[in-house]
């Protein structure tokens, strides 16, 4: 793996041979591919080299991600390729490594992504730490009738007010992103398709607004695919439900991300909605000082959790580490007794949320006393960590 070559921000002659790797692993044109780099921005795809031909990539995505209330910075992985004739001699891990490196030697606390495989990843550090699902509702059986507000459609002036709009609900939610320009750009322009939004204000103020496509069936009827719905009142999501039920004449399903329990669900009077698991998402802690540092807890939480970390990808970061939780918010020394000892992965499943310490410690994934599995699942706990948009 020696021979291996870490390229940043990869010159026009190295970026038309990573779009033709990319191209042949995700079944699109290399145009499609192009069109893809561009949006992610050049200085955020990666490539790998052996002999001076480049061979691997993937893009980075700089965002952040909502836990216990509060932003923690994220960086996502998508794209991840590698050549054919490449495979299996390790360029993909290699790579997932220097991503790992960067992101630790800059502060990013964690990384997300979406696997196509969990085997390559859990190498890599990454675990399974949260959940995206699909959402199915017979559009003639939404069965939500709601008046009142004022229904506009979004024009570029509204965009600043919307996106503090979207925050507002999402760090409420925990595994939400605080999105940036290429989450957006999905929300509002999928593969290059225009978005129609609607947007809902009471009194002039925004409470509410979704993104929709009209995808045609056979038949001349179409189904709404909702690329993005955000309602920060109960008010606002049962107009924004009544504005799609009142195309029912014409839709047949609407389709939309969300979440098992999603609070959209509880304003529909019947069992009109099919919520189906669509994948679960990886997590990886990069920076560990800094992701429990970033991350929110229970307001009325007072808690010391001293834990030791394994990390055979990152071993600078390996070490025992004590984490003060106070008044909501934590600070990370390093040191302490080691009483919860935790590898990488399950350090991942247990930040989120997505598994207690009991359940990781029942897998073997970590191991401590009663008093310290219990403190930290306390300290760690949350609504089921769920993600709607997919990078």
């Amino acid at each position: 793996m020696s021979t291996f070559e870490y390229i940043a921000s990869p010159s026009d002659g190295e970026l038309a041979p990573l779009a033709e790797i990319e191209s042949v692993a995700f079944g699109s044109p290399a145009a499609e591919v192009a069109q893809w780099f561009a949006v992610a921005g050049r200085e955020h795809v990666r490539a790998v080299a052996l002999r001076g031909q480049v061979v691997a990539g993937l893009i980075v995505i700089p965002m952040g991600q909502f836990f216990g209330g509060r932003r923690v910075a994220m960086t996502g992985i998508a794209g991840v390729a590698v050549a054919p004739e490449a495979r299996g001699q390790g360029a993909a891990l290699w790579l997932m490594s220097q991503v790992a490196r960067e992101l630790h030697t800059a502060g990013v606390g964690i990384s997300t992504l979406y696997p196509a495989t969990n085997t390559l990843y859990r190498k890599a550090g990454w675990e399974l730490a949260g959940s995206h699902y699909s959402i199915e509702i017979d559009a003639r059986s939404v069965g939500v009738r709601e008046g009142g507000g004022v229904l506009t459609t979004i024009a570029d002036a509204d965009r600043a007010a919307m996106h503090a709009l979207y925050a507002d609900v999402a760090r409420t939610r925990s595994g939400y992103l605080d999105r940036g320009p290429y989450v957006w750009s999905r929300v509002e322009t999928p593969r290059g398709r225009i978005a129609r939004g609607t947007l809902v204000s009471y009194d002039g103020a925004s409470e509410g607004y979704l993104y929709l496509l009209q995808n045609p069936l056979p038949g001349g009827t179409y189904d709404l695919a909702i690329t993005d719905l955000c309602a920060k009142t109960p008010r606002a999501a049962r107009r924004l439900l009544s504005f799609l039920a009142d195309h029912r004449s014409m839709a047949e399903t609407l389709r939309l991300k969300g979440g098992p329990i999603d609070p959209l669900l509880w304003h529909l009077p019947e069992k009109s909605a099919k919520v189906r698991l669509f994948e679960h998402w990886m997590l990886r802690l990069c920076n560990v000082e800094a992701a429990l540092a970033q991350r929110g807890y229970t307001p009325g939480m007072s808690a010391r959790l001293e834990l030791e970390l394994e990390d055979d990808m990152l071993p600078e970061q390996a070490g025992r580490y004590t984490l003060e939780v106070t008044a909501g918010r934590g600070q990370v020394t390093r040191g302490g007794s080691g009483a919860l000892r935790v590898g990488a992965r399950g350090l991942a499943a247990l930040f989120t949320g997505f598994q207690s310490a009991r359940s990781l410690a029942r897998a073997g994934m970590l191991t401590g006393d009663d008093a310290s599995l219990d403190l930290a699942s306390g300290v760690f706990a949350s609504e089921a960590p769920v993600l709607p948009d997919f990078f």
